[in-house]
């Protein structure tokens, strides 16, 4: 078994409120959630408004199958459109 994570720096456009920078947050959360089957949370930068870091972790017996999820996620993100992707840390054990 293998497990598989990334911490996914943003900058969010466009919020002016910890409410607006939530609603950004939970499309972003639920659509990967419901396309890669993932586990995904925000972990870093809480009260900033336009900030954030997400976390995103697979477990699968196959390490190139973690990566391979793990980049169409971020790729996903980078496509929303809503954000910046500011710099992504993978790691696979």
């Amino acid at each position: 078994m293998s497990v598989g994570y990334s911490e996914v720096s943003l900058h969010i456009h466009g919020v002016d409120s910890l409410k607006g920078k939530r609603r950004v947050l939970k499309s972003i959360v639920e659509r990967l959630r419901g396309k890669f089957n993932i586990s995904v949370a925000e972990v870093d930068q809480h009260d900033l408004w336009q900030a954030s870091v997400i976390g995103l972790a697979v477990v699968s017996n196959d390490r190139t199958h973690i990566r391979q999820v793990l980049d169409a996620a971020v790729r996903q993100i980078e496509g929303s459109g809503e954000v910046d992707v500011v710099a992504v840390d993978t790691e696979v054990f």
